[in-house]
């Protein structure tokens, strides 16, 4: 059975993605600026100059631990569909201070759970303050 359009003369396809690969997203950007740079790697560096100093002080064991700990916490996700919060990493890794609404229930504000409004927020929603 022939084919219809015959493209064993041609050198190159239109499109080779399928052929070669996808082309990578940043591909005719421009580099990122060194400040840019050093502070998208600085968490980073950070994160490990904390586990080298562990590692250090308190023996390899802690700073192996710690990772673990990071490992396993980053795996844990809610159920599909519902946005994670990364809750437990954050505190794992030091970035959270303080737990929040937002934190435990992924909402800015807390909710009225009988959906009344107040005479306030209604005033402020008709007039637009």
């Amino acid at each position: 059975m022939e084919s219809k359009y015959d493209l064993t003369h041609c050198t190159t396809y239109p499109n080779n993605s399928l052929i070669n690969g996808f082309a990578p997203i940043d591909l005719g950007t421009n580099q990122g600026s060194l400040p840019q740079k050093v502070q998208e790697k600085g968490f980073v560096k950070q994160q490990e100059m904390r586990l080298q100093m562990n590692s250090i002080v308190y023996g390899y064991h802690s700073s192996l631990r710690a990772r673990m700990e990071q490992d396993i916490v980053s795996k844990t996700q809610r159920h599909p569909g519902l946005p994670s919060s990364h809750l437990s990493l954050d505190l794992v890794m030091g970035c959270d201070d303080s737990l929040d609404i937002g934190d435990y229930l992924n909402i800015e504000s807390p909710l009225d759970p009988l959906g009344k409004i107040s005479i306030n927020s209604a005033l402020e929603a008709r007039f637009g303050i």
